[in-house]
């Protein structure tokens, strides 16, 4: 009876015990990236117009990193850059290949009042105003995204 109990436990530890920790290392890798390999996918991540890709170079360790933490402190540190970098977007002519340039206009404008009210709720507004108006640029941003040409 014993050598049934061990030959169990031996089992059990041959089997199931590394079984676990490889899915916990697939789940940890999974759902746990360093900074920095979120940074190196913000610049693999191509729109193809560069200040687009400037702007997502910024905004992307924002996204996933700062906001998620609630690390209102780092997102107020980076505002002005995400604003100057945001800035040229609102002006810019569409892309050669944009479908619907007046919707891409339109977007722009969006995209103008969201970056707007996300400076000042960086100067001065309360963290929750803050989270609302950098969400704003970000899904504003996206839709932006969401207009440009495919190559």
């Amino acid at each position: 009876m014993k050598s049934f109990f061990a030959s169990l436990i031996l089992i059990f530890c041959t089997l199931i015990v590394p079984a676990s920790l490889i899915a916990r290392r697939a789940h940890d890798s999974c759902f746990s990236s360093p900074p920095q390999h979120q940074h190196d996918e913000a610049r693999a991540h191509s729109f193809g117009v560069a200040a687009f890709d400037r702007f997502h170079e910024v905004l992307h360790p924002l996204q996933h990193d700062a906001l998620p933490k609630g690390d209102y402190k780092t997102i107020r540190a980076r505002a002005a850059k995400l604003v100057s970098l945001g800035k040229p977007l609102t002006n810019m002519a569409a892309p050669r290949g944009t479908s619907d340039i007046s919707l891409f206009k339109n977007k722009q404008k969006a995209f103008a009042k969201a970056l707007s009210n996300f400076k000042r709720d960086a100067r001065r507004g309360t963290d929750e105003q803050l989270k609302i108006s950098y969400s704003a640029v970000h899904d504003s941003f996206e839709e932006l995204v969401g207009l440009l040409p495919r190559n």
